[in-house]
This record gives structure tokens, C-alpha cells and sequence, in this order.
């Protein structure tokens, strides 16, 4: 399926992970661990590490997260924010640390599969609306994760649901990303 998405408005989850947290004085305050996503509604937070801290957090309560619509723009490899009180502990968001324990939110490489169960592939990537963290596509790929020049088929993100960290989709549409990841596939 073409890209129906406005390059100006939409970012890709991938060029989101390890971008840095800057305020607009241009200090840097994180960088992006992780995207806390509900697929089909999008982005609702970034999983983020202050910078100089010395390791990732050993819980989720300990987690520093930054509201999607806390940010004042997204550029690939920059979250900008007001102030460095943008970043807050998970902890004070009872509710978003309730998704982050749980094990039911994808990742980038979590596995794709019909609504009856069938492996389709891998999610490489998500695009993403800068302004509402909406989710417009998916980028699915045949491995975990895309060797440099692999091609993957892009999907729209509207008919999808996610259970136990995977992503499901109806078995009409599997059937017509799985032939298109067989055609990828072959040789020229």
C-alpha cells in the first residue's frame, strides 16, 4: 500500500528510538527508550532515560516516562519539551504504570499474528502523527528485525489489536501481507 501519510506530520517509531529529550534552551534532559503504544489509538507516552543516569531502571515504578502530548515537537533523533519536568517518574502516572507492567503493549520486533493465531511476521516499524501520537501504519518484515536494503509491506494500523504484546490482525488481510512477504521473499 502506498504511504498516505504527510512526511511533515508523521515520524517513524525507529528514527523515535534513542532520540534525545531537549529542552528548547537546548539542554539535554533523556534520551527515548521505549514507545508505550495502544494499538490502534498510537503513542500515548515515551519511555525515556535521563541523561548521565548509569543504567536503566530495575522496575517499571522507577521508569521515566514523557506524555506523548507533553512534547513540543518530534523530529527524527529529537523529542524538543518546555522544560525537564516534562520527564516524570511512572509512578505518578498510576494508570500509564498500570500498561507499563503489564505485558500486553508491543515493541518494535514483537510478532505479528491473525486473529486465529498464525505467525504473519515481525513488526519493523510504526508511523507515527507528531501532533496526536496516532498510529497511521505498520512496517511488517519476515525476521525480527531488518538487515540494511530488507523491504517489508506496509499495512494500515486501523484494523489492528494487540493482546500479550503481539500485534493481531483479521485473517483477510493476513493472508494478503503473507503473500506479499512471499513475493519480497523470492528471488529476482
Amino acid at each position: 500500500m502506498p504511504d498516505q501519510t504527510s512526511s511533515e506530520s508523521t515520524v517513524w517509531a525507529s528514527e523515535l528510538m534513542g532520540a534525545l529529550v531537549r529542552t528548547d534552551e537546548g539542554g539535554q534532559v533523556a534520551r527515548v527508550t521505549g514507545l508505550v503504544m495502544f494499538p490502534p489509538h498510537g503513542v500515548v507516552a515515551l519511555q525515556v532515560q535521563p541523561v548521565g543516569a548509569a543504567e536503566p531502571p530495575h522496575t517499571h515504578g522507577q521508569a521515566r516516562v514523557l506524555l506523548f502530548d507533553a512534547a513540543l515537537g518530534y523530529a527524527p533523533g529529537e523529542v524538543r519539551v518546555a522544560s525537564a519536568d516534562d520527564v516524570v517518574p511512572a509512578f505518578k502516572l498510576p494508570t500509564l504504570l498500570g500498561h507499563l507492567s503489564s505485558t500486553t503493549l508491543p515493541r518494535l520486533g514483537s510478532r505479528v499474528r491473525t486473529s486465529g493465531g498464525k505467525q504473519i511476521g515481525f513488526l519493523w516499524d510504526a508511523c507515527v502523527d507528531r501532533f496526536t501520537g496516532e498510529l497511521h501504519q505498520y512496517r511488517i518484515g519476515p525476521t525480527w528485525l531488518p538487515a540494511p536494503g530488507d523491504r517489508g509491506v506496509l499495512t494500515s494500523s486501523r484494523l489492528w489489536s494487540c493482546t500479550a504484546g503481539e500485534l493481531t490482525m483479521p485473517e483477510e488481510d493476513a493472508a494478503l501481507v503473507l503473500d506479499l512477504l512471499g513475493q519480497l521473499s523470492r528471488p529476482a
